[in-house]
């Protein structure tokens, strides 16, 4: 049975809120972490690091929605 926006309890609907918004900070906050610790410029090699926080911030919901969505 599909939920609707009338059938979602409160509780469920701000946990589902909350978990979106966490993820989103986690998200964000990942690759600005290791930006700070790497501090990129400071060497060719110090780039890696915050490239490869940047890919895996931006690749990981594309893969996830990917294998959600894909049919069968």
């Amino acid at each position: 049975m599909a939920l609707t926006a009338e059938s979602e309890s409160r509780l469920y609907r701000s946990l589902r809120v909350a978990s979106g918004a966490a993820a989103h900070l986690v998200a964000l906050g990942f690759p600005a972490a290791v930006a700070v610790l790497a501090r990129p410029g400071s060497s060719l090699f110090s780039w890696h690091p915050l490239l490869m926080a940047l890919a895996v911030s931006a690749a990981a919901p594309a893969g996830r929605a990917g294998a959600v969505l894909r049919p069968g």
